[in-house]
């Protein structure tokens, strides 16, 4: 699974487990947006002040935090809170597979631009030295005994 993939199925998810949380949503237009994720986080490690939950907030977030505050307003049910945890780590995990899987491309189509150009060079080279060579035989010493003059 792709990380253009996971991440819209974590916001699903997380949507269908917290349907009270539908507002918040609305709010955040991204979940795994930095605010989102920062959000998240947060009450994961235990935050559950809606203001302090709100501070969080990226500025270039377009909905206030007074916005973001009221829509973290409720209950915080003790399995919701569980299912939220293994989420977080869910995405965190297909993030990191996710970026092991670049590097790892990355490095595989750097291996073959290398091996490419040095195979390029290489065929360069024989053929400026097969060139050389052919323009040495061409151009014999001048042999002072030989009776060819210019």
């Amino acid at each position: 699974m792709d990380n253009d993939t996971a991440l819209p199925e974590f916001e699903r998810y997380l949507q269908r487990r917290y349907p009270e949380r539908s507002t918040a949503k609305h709010y955040l237009s991204d979940i795994t947006s930095v605010t989102g994720l920062a959000i998240l986080r947060a009450i994961v490690a235990g935050e559950r002040n809606p203001v302090k939950l709100a501070q969080f907030r990226n500025p270039t977030c377009k909905s206030s935090e007074d916005d973001i505050a009221k829509a973290l307003t409720g209950s915080w049910r003790a399995e919701h809170l569980f299912v939220l945890k293994q989420a977080l780590e869910l995405f965190d995990f297909y993030t990191q597979q996710a970026a092991a899987c670049d590097a790892e491309t990355g490095f595989i189509l750097q291996a073959e631009v290398v091996g490419e150009a040095a195979q390029a060079t290489i065929e360069l080279v024989t053929l400026l030295s097969f060139h050389k060579r052919e323009n040495y035989r061409e151009c014999d010493p001048i042999d002072p005994d030989s009776e060819d003059t210019l």
